[in-house]
C-alpha cells in the first residue's frame, strides 16, 4: 500500500473499502510534478469529465471540445484533492486539501455548493458515493472516514482504526 489512503463503497452498497483501492469510476488523486495532489473523475453522463488540481479550481469538460472547460468552479481556499460523481452524474463531491468537502450540483454549475462538509480536522483526501447515491463517504488526514447521508451531509457513522491518512 502506498502512503496516503482512500475510501469508497463496493458494488453492493453495503461494504466499505479502504487503502487506495479503485472502486467503480473513482480515480484517486495523482502526484504531478510542480503541482499538489489532483484528481480526475468521469461522470456517467457521456461527455462530463471533471478535474481538480492545486490551482484550487474544479473544471467540467466536453470531450468533443477539450480545448476549454464548459464550467469552472469558484477558486477554493485549498487545492482540490478528491472528486467523485454520484451514480446519476448530476452531483460532484469535492474534497480539498483542508478540512473541507462539499457536494456541487453540476446541472447548475453556477450555484453554490449544495452540501458543505467542514467537520474533518485535516485535509479531505477521498470522497465516494455509494452505488445508489444515498450515501457519501469522506476521508482524509484525520485517520477516519465518515459515512454520510448524501443529501444532507449528516454523519451516519464514523470508521476509526487507521493510524494515518485514510
Amino acid at each position: 500500500v502506498r502512503s496516503g489512503g482512500g475510501a469508497g463503497f463496493d458494488g453492493d452498497d453495503m461494504e466499505f473499502a479502504s487503502a487506495r483501492r479503485e472502486l467503480g469510476e473513482y480515480s484517486r488523486p495523482e502526484r504531478q510534478r510542480g503541482d499538489r495532489r489532483r484528481g480526475c473523475q468521469r461522470g456517467r453522463h457521456p461527455g462530463t469529465p471533471a478535474t481538480g488540481s492545486g490551482d484550487r479550481y474544479v473544471r467540467l469538460w466536453d470531450p468533443a471540445d477539450p480545448t476549454a472547460p464548459t464550467a469552472v468552479s469558484e477558486q477554493y481556499a485549498a487545492a482540490v484533492t478528491a472528486l467523485a460523481f454520484d451514480p446519476d452524474g448530476r452531483l460532484l463531491a469535492v474534497g480539498l486539501n483542508d478540512p473541507t468537502a462539499f457536494v456541487w450540483d453540476i446541472s447548475n454549475p453556477d450555484a453554490a455548493a449544495l452540501v458543505p462538509l467542514d467537520d474533518h480536522t485535516d485535509a479531505v483526501t477521498s470522497v465516494a458515493f455509494s452505488p445508489d447515491g444515498l450515501r457519501l463517504v469522506t476521508a482524509g488526514g484525520d485517520p477516519l472516514a465518515r459515512v454520510r447521508e448524501a443529501a444532507t451531509g449528516r454523519i451516519e457513522y464514523e470508521l476509526r482504526g487507521h493510524s494515518g491518512t485514510v
